[in-house]
């Protein structure tokens, strides 16, 4: 994990719960949060939003040897994210700035051996399955919605970049609607997932395949994908989680 500016806005969470007298974990939880809003409000929103996140999946949930059914995994994840929007609401309208302070937030779930994504937001997720790298969500912003409504048209080339940095869906921000984009992942064996804010979308996918798709998996891989968004002129705070299933 790394960031660019000197105020980083973005939080970061790996986190897993173990029942007592378990010899391993019933669920992880990775998520980043991009936070906006300045002054340190950004930091607040995307650090809140992770906790809450955290604490509604880990407490709610059953960990034992009857783990929920997928309806009720999607639905508590859902539910994470409007208390996560509750909560980053209350906070702002306390420090007076409810209408600035909001934040992305992407996370996958290990529970009941499988990957649950939810998303809100421009952060992103990937999966690297050999070569092939996919991209598991889509930005939440003002400019990929218009490119959307005039796809396969001449004006899709028409639209303003930026509007890509004006977000469509997020906790709080101003965003009276949150909309969780969520799925059940396909994984096998040696993929490897990525977690990353927006900092990182100035690197086209093939060159985020390179650097994930490195013959030993270690630590270093985040970092060179922090290095090369900085070195490639991301502007926004950059932060990337990565992890090798199985």
């Amino acid at each position: 994990m790394g960031a660019k500016k000197s105020e980083n806005e973005d939080s970061y969470l790996v986190g897993s719960m173990t029942p007592e007298g378990a010899q391993a974990a019933s669920s992880i939880l990775l998520a980043v949060a991009d936070g906006m809003g300045g002054h340190g409000d950004g930091r607040t929103a995307s650090a809140v939003t992770v906790d809450a996140v955290a604490r509604h999946l880990f407490e709610t949930l059953p960990h034992g040897a009857e783990p929920a059914d997928d309806d009720a995994v999607t639905a508590a994840i859902e539910q994470a994210f409007q208390n996560a929007k509750v909560r980053v609401e209350q906070v702002a309208m306390g420090e007076g700035v409810s209408f600035k302070m909001g934040t992305t937030l992407t996370l996958i779930f290990v529970y009941g051996g499988k990957f649950y994504l939810g998303h809100a937001g421009d952060s992103r997720g990937y999966k690297l399955r050999g070569r092939e790298i996919t991209r598991l969500t889509k930005d939440h912003t003002v400019g990929e919605q218009l490119r959307e409504q005039v796809m396969g048209t001449p004006a899709e080339k028409l639209v303003d970049a930026r509007w890509d940095n004006a977000l469509s869906n997020a906790v709080g921000g101003g965003c009276q609607v949150l909309r969780v984009e969520s799925a059940i992942l396909d994984v096998a064996a040696g993929d490897r997932l990525l977690l990353c804010s927006d900092g990182l979308s100035v690197l086209d996918d093939e060159i985020v395949r390179s650097l994930l798709e490195a013959q030993t998996f270690d630590g270093d891989i985040p970092q060179k994908l922090v290095d090369a968004a900085a070195e490639a002129g991301s502007h926004d705070d950059i932060t990337a989680l990565v992890a090798r299933v199985g």
